[in-house]
């Protein structure tokens, strides 16, 4: 996937009438005000591709004609159509997100092992309420959660910057109270290594092959790249996941390392909720049409209230309880009485066929504008 460069627009603009000047132009206000309150002289047009270079317009009218063709319509390809990604195109995608959509803000939260960035996408409202964290493939062959998350994150954003949408006004609610949290790859090493192999990595089969069962391909690989499964790495119970587990040496799944947070995936996915102490947390897998809310008995009484209205929305089965333990979720829930959801995507053997993600899409859509209301 290529970057397109865009254009920057010379433009003066006065602070005292910016609602008004957003009305002139048909941007939504909320995504027009974040775009731009640190603005100078740049003019930031949220929910627009101008061509590359800087252009100058002498009046109102004048920006009004000349932006017209460039406005992102919710027809475009870039919207529209399903992408995949690993940790490259992932990184190239985010330039986009944010040279579209400037009022997101991208931050590196930590390193995979082999020092791929983590990124974490963010918005900062108009008044902070509530936060919101959700998070993607966490698994290395559930990579595609990234695509399901990242086609939602384009249409709340287009909602938020185009007021003819139809969910524009529940949109601008949320930039406008909920301060969210994104991490769109948990686990980018892996990622990568299910989709493109082990030499993607600078790595030979050879290194891999005793972690990986025998098998020829990476398809069933859930760890990360040294083998230890992030989602098992948490301190919450970690020990029962540890004694209980067959795998007692690195593997392509389900081996939880010799101690909680060993891996820095899962460092940084720690550190980020103790520093941001999120209202709400939904973790993003596959496969299975489940929601999973509760954690031995830590978990808020608003969870069963909130999960009944996501099942609803989705046509998912609502699980309280499982049989495991040192989740991210599980820790979260453990760590801070707060809501946390685990959302198990469709139905299948992972990875899951993209021929399945219009019918995954079209319920987890719901689900996530469901966990943004409070």
């Amino acid at each position: 996937m290529k970057t397109t460069s865009f254009g920057q627009l010379k433009w003066q603009l006065d602070d005292a009438h910016m609602d008004e000047f957003a009305e002139q132009l048909g941007i939504g206000k909320t995504a027009f005000y974040l775009s731009n309150q640190a603005s100078t002289d740049q003019l930031l047009l949220p929910g627009y591709t101008l061509p590359e270079g800087t252009h100058t317009c002498r009046s109102v009218a004048d920006l009004q004609a000349f932006i017209a063709p460039f406005r992102l319509q919710q027809s475009d390809d870039w919207i529209n159509e399903t992408y995949e990604y690993e940790s490259s195109s992932l990184e190239e995608e985010l330039k986009r997100f944010t040279a579209i959509f400037p009022f997101l803000h991208v931050d590196v939260i930590g390193h995979s092992v082999l020092q791929a960035p983590i990124y974490e996408i963010r918005t900062e409202p108009v008044e902070h309420v509530h936060t919101i964290h959700f998070n993607a493939s966490f698994h290395a062959n559930e990579w595609i959660t990234t695509s399901v998350l990242l086609k939602w994150l384009k249409s709340l954003c287009l909602a938020a910057s185009d007021p003819v949408q139809k969910r524009h006004q529940e949109a601008v609610r949320i930039l406008q109270t909920t301060a969210l949290s994104i991490v769109p790859m948990v686990n980018p090493d892996g990622v990568d290594l299910v989709r493109n192999g082990p030499e993607s990595l600078g790595l030979c089969s050879e290194e891999l092959k005793p972690l990986n069962n025998g098998m020829t391909t990476y398809q069933e690989w859930k760890a990360n790249i040294r083998g230890i499964d992030l989602n098992n790495q948490f301190p919450a119970y970690w020990e029962i996941e540890y004694y209980r587990n067959k795998q007692k040496a690195p593997s392509y799944r389900d081996f939880p390392g010799h101690q909680p947070l060993t891996e820095p995936e899962a460092r940084a996915m720690a550190n980020l909720a103790l520093r941001k102490r999120f209202d709400r947390l939904v973790a993003i897998h596959t496969q299975g049409e489940e929601i999973y809310w509760g954690f031995l008995g830590h978990e808020p009484a608003v969870s069963k209230q909130n999960v009944v209205r996501f099942e609803q929305v989705s046509g998912y089965k609502s699980i309280q309880y499982l049989d495991s333990y040192a989740g991210y979720r599980d820790w979260f829930i453990y760590q801070f009485q707060n809501e946390g959801y685990t959302v198990e995507l469709g139905k299948g053997k992972n990875p899951l066929s993209m021929n399945q993600f219009d019918t995954i899409y079209e319920k987890t859509k719901r689900l996530l504008w469901e966990a943004c209301k409070f």
